[in-house]
């Protein structure tokens, strides 16, 4: 007999077919990299909407929308986030210079306030040098004035390395547009007082305290000299804190950063109607607004309107252009999805005119959205809109009229799936754990002897080395450590099954791929810690049933309750899994098990095939165990 054994450690190992799960859950976030061999198509959408580098002539030449369409779960995310970083590497990062600008001083603040320069330059007509991309999620805004809101902020974040890479910059920038549209001569009032030492309120209680005593004193004999003294005594630490109070105002003028001294919003961003609204306990009225529209009910979308144009064009002018990637649009509601293309359309209508340039890059359901669309509209009487082209209604003819180059996500491959398995498992090796499984077995004693066998050892003596594998020996036990060739998920039967359920789906996802993959490896973990086999044919056998069953309830949520229903101690799937064979008895046990055989038709249809092809009792018992 031949046995392997570590020197090192002094135990012997042992080498299994199959060890243990080592894939974890999968994260339903955009993948970072191309899974799905999609890499020529974010290629050719990338130059569709990235504007040639240098180029002068027409400024909107090439589509302004563009849609990645495509059912949920096909991928859409993760195609936008790949087209947008191939943007990012193939677009000129936005220059910086050498030289720190210095932050705005109040002096510079008082000398803006008293004489704004003039905002919103026309763009030149410079050499295109980049790219700027914002990523703009509508699902968690609700009205038109979020929307906008939450649109002008991520504008607001795109456009920083462009307009203003430092936070000197981004100071100066913000404060010289905000002050155009706020009271000038409030601001520069409540500047002037906020820099005041409070140094000088202490002088003036100093001289007071004095005068006030002296005050109580008229009337009562004095001598010259002792008068003089003490008024010399009370004027001079007076005088002391009116120049420190000088010279701390003087320091505060000329040194001090205006961002102290009024709100933060006037430096960080466009301010909004509420946003410098003060406090009754603090100057009301001093840095509110002061043009009417933007007081009024609709005023904040007014601003966030001209706050876009007023830095597209300042992004014109430094030689940028802004792509707008608009995610889950079609998860929203139809509300939400009519105002968020009402803002693509005004913003676009106004930078057409303007001059500027602008895309949006929009990932849509175009089922979805065109019924939300019809919903949103029945309000003013489509109905009586006449047909438009060939299109079913007017939701669908509102997308073709807006959507200048709809992209449509392509089924993923055979191949995709396999090359996708692949990846989600990594390497297929589980990493090093203290919790590895150390498995100690006796010793067969040497012939006439009573002695445990000692294995040879090749490494050096160390005082530090095979302390415990020595006492277990000693003992007339070795430890043995169990190796496994390879860990479940990459079993070729195991992987050879995950390919073929997830290439057998009627809609293909990568999304539905994820969720069938968490679901196995989650409750193989359970069989594994609850009901361990040693056989490694029969653990593999069982895996396999495990795909089938994780197939199951990922593909047929609306099914789980009346397959995990239990009649006469039978659990419903193996009620149905007894009853493929014939359509009588399969008829009677979906009435059984109260499923409803209309509303479920092609669901049942698929699932009693599936039970056909894969073993469904064995599936079934499974089941019965886990849930």
């Amino acid at each position: 007999m031949i046995k392997m054994w570590d020197p090192e450690r002094g135990i012997e190992l042992r080498t299994v077919e199959v060890g243990a799960v080592s894939i974890w859950g999968l994260s339903d976030s955009p993948a970072q990299q191309d899974l799905l061999d999609r890499t020529i198509l974010v290629n050719a959408i990338a130059d569709q909407v990235r504007p040639p580098i240098g180029s002068a002539g027409d400024e909107m030449a090439g589509p302004a929308i563009v849609t990645i369409e495509g059912p949920w779960g096909c991928g859409k995310s993760t195609l936008m986030e790949l087209v947008r970083r191939r943007i990012g590497e193939r677009s000129n990062s936005p220059e910086r210079e050498d030289v720190r600008p210095r932050r705005l001083t109040v002096r510079g603040a008082m000398k803006l306030l008293g004489n704004p320069a003039p905002v919103g330059p026309a763009p030149a007509a410079t050499p295109r040098r980049g790219v700027v991309t914002a990523w703009f999620n509508p699902w968690a805004h609700q009205s038109g004035e979020q929307i906008w809101s939450g649109l002008t902020e991520a504008i607001v974040e795109a456009v920083e390395p462009a307009l203003y890479p430092t936070e000197a910059e981004r100071e100066r920038y913000w404060f010289t547009h905000n002050i155009v549209r706020l009271d000038r001569h409030a601001l520069y009032r409540t500047l002037r007082r906020r820099i005041v030492s409070p140094l000088w309120g202490v002088a003036l209680v100093t001289i007071a305290l004095p005068l006030a005593l002296a005050i109580g004193q008229l009337g009562k004999s004095f001598r010259l000299l002792d008068s003089a003294v003490v008024a010399v005594l009370a004027v001079a630490p007076a005088l002391a804190l009116l120049i420190a109070g000088a010279l701390h105002t003087a320091h505060r003028y000329f040194r001090g950063w205006a961002v102290g001294y009024l709100p933060y919003d006037v430096f960080s961003g466009p301010v909004s109607v509420s946003s410098l609204v003060p406090s009754s306990a603090e100057e009301p009225g001093e840095t509110g607004p002061i043009d009417p529209l933007r007081q009024a009910a609709r005023g904040s979308l007014y601003l966030h309107q001209h706050n876009v144009s007023e830095m597209m064009a300042d992004v014109a002018a430094a030689g940028y252009s802004l792509i707008v990637f608009i995610d889950d649009l079609d998860r929203c509601r139809a509300a939400t999805i009519s105002e968020v293309f009402e803002a693509v359309n005004l913003f676009l209508t106004g930078l057409t005119a303007g001059g500027l340039r602008a895309r949006f890059v929009i990932g849509v359901d175009p089922a979805v959205v065109a019924a939300h669309l019809d919903s949103a509209y029945e309000a003013v009487g489509s109905h009586r809109i006449g047909p438009q082209g060939d299109d079913p209604s007017i939701g669908w003819a509102f997308l073709r009229k807006l959507v200048q180059l709809p992209v449509t996500v392509p089924r993923i491959s055979s191949q995709a799936i396999s090359s996708f398995i692949d990846r989600a498992t990594g390497d297929g090796m589980p990493p090093a754990r203290p919790s590895d499984p150390i498995e100690s077995v006796p010793v067969r004693a040497a012939v006439g002897t009573s002695q445990p066998v000692i294995a040879p050892s090749t490494s050096e003596p160390g005082p530090a080395k095979s302390v415990a594998p020595v006492r277990a020996l000693l003992a007339g036990r070795t430890v043995v450590h169990t190796v496994p060739w390879r860990v479940m998920e990459k079993h070729p039967k195991v992987r050879a099954l995950l390919v073929e359920r997830l290439a057998a789906q009627p809609d293909r996802s990568i999304r539905e791929a994820k969720r069938l993959i968490n679901i196995w490896q989650l409750y193989e973990r359970v069989l594994a810690a609850g009901d361990p086999i040693d056989d490694p044919a029969a653990r593999i056998e069982r895996a396999r049933h495990l795909v089938v069953l994780a197939e199951i309830i990922a593909r047929w949520p609306a099914l789980q309750p009346f397959l995990n229903r239990h009649d006469a101690d039978q659990h419903g799937l193996r009620i149905l899994a007894e009853a493929v064979g014939a359509d009588p008895d399969w008829q009677q046990a979906v009435i059984r098990l109260g499923i409803d055989p209309e509303r479920h038709r092609k669901a049942l249809a698929n699932l009693r095939a599936l039970l056909t092809a894969y073993d469904g009792t064995a599936v079934a018992d499974l089941a019965h165990r886990l849930m």
